[in-house]
C-alpha cells in the first residue's frame, strides 16, 4: 500500500480531475458495476441516516469535505430538498467542474488543514474515502477539525474502504490514484473518533455484493455487522 499521500497536495488530486470517473471504473470493471453503482448505494444509505435525526420542519445543513466532482450531490438533492449541500475540497480545479455541475450545492476550496466555515456551523458532516489520504499522523487533527464545524449534537459520517476485504484491496492497488493509500479498519477509526471527544459511535459494514435489486440490498442491511464488505461507514456524535 506504500506510504503516505499528502492529502494537502491539491495538485495531485487537480491532476485526476479529467479522468477521475475513467480512472475508478478502470479499476473496478471486474466487479461488473461502475462507479455510479457505488456512489448511488452510498447516498442511499447516508439519506437513511439523514431521514433519522433530521427535523423536516426546518432546513438541514450538511458538508461533504474532500467532495472533489460532487457526484453524489444530485442523489441527495433529488430525494431531500430539505438539505442545504455544501461541498469542500483542497482541489480547486476539481472544484470548479463540482460547481458547475451542481449550481445548488454551495462549493469552497481549503488548505487541507482548517476548513472555511465558523464553529458549529452543520448538522451532519460526512466524507467519502477520504481518510485513506490523510496521513496516519494526520488524522486525529482532521477529525477535530470536522468536529469543529459541527453544531452540538451535531453527526459525522465516514465511509471508508474496508481492508478486510481481498476484492477492496484488488481494487485499490490497481488504482492509480490510491497507490499511496492507507486503508484503516473500521474498529480502529471508530477508537479515534471517541479518542477525538466524539460522544458515540457505530459502524455498519456495506456493499457485500455488487448488486442493485431490493434482495441484495436487504442482504447488506443484513450482513452488516459482519466485517467482509467492501466498504464500510461509522456514524459518531458531537456532545
Amino acid at each position: 500500500m506504500g506510504g503516505t499521500k499528502n492529502y494537502n497536495d491539491k495538485a495531485e488530486f487537480d491532476a485526476y480531475k479529467d479522468t477521475y470517473s475513467k480512472d475508478i471504473n478502470e479499476a473496478i470493471s471486474f466487479i461488473g458495476q461502475g462507479q455510479d453503482f457505488f456512489t448511488k448505494v452510498k447516498a442511499d444509505y447516508l439519506l437513511d441516516i439523514i431521514d433519522n435525526i433530521q427535523n423536516r420542519e426546518s432546513p438541514f445543513k450538511v458538508l461533504d469535505v474532500g467532495c472533489g466532482h460532487g457526484l453524489i450531490h444530485p442523489y441527495l438533492k433529488s430525494r431531500n430538498t430539505l438539505i442545504k449541500l455544501h461541498g469542500v475540497d483542497i482541489a480547486g480545479e476539481v472544484i470548479d467542474i463540482a460547481r458547475t455541475n451542481n449550481n445548488d450545492v454551495m462549493y469552497k476550496t481549503y488548505d487541507g488543514n482548517t476548513l472555511p466555515y465558523k464553529d458549529n456551523d452543520f448538522d451532519l458532516v460526512f466524507a467519502i474515502c477520504v481518510v485513506h489520504h490523510v496521513p496516519p499522523s494526520e488524522r486525529e487533527t482532521f477529525f477535530c477539525e470536522l468536529k469543529r464545524v459541527l453544531k452540538p449534537g451535531g453527526v459525522l459520517v465516514i465511509f471508508e474502504h474496508n481492508p478486510l476485504n481481498p476484492i477492496t484491496l484488488k481494487v485499490v492497488n490497481s488504482c492509480e490514484m490510491d497507490r499511496d493509500a492507507v486503508l484503516v479498519r473500521q474498529s480502529s477509526l471508530k477508537k479515534l473518533l471517541l479518542r477525538c471527544g466524539y460522544k458515540s459511535s457505530f459502524g455498519m459494514f456495506i456493499l457485500f455484493t455488487p448488486f442493485s435489486s431490493y434482495f441484495f440490498r436487504w442482504l447488506d442491511k443484513l450482513l452488516a455487522r459482519i466485517p467482509f464488505g467492501a466498504q464500510y461507514y461509522v456514524v459518531a456524535k458531537k456532545s
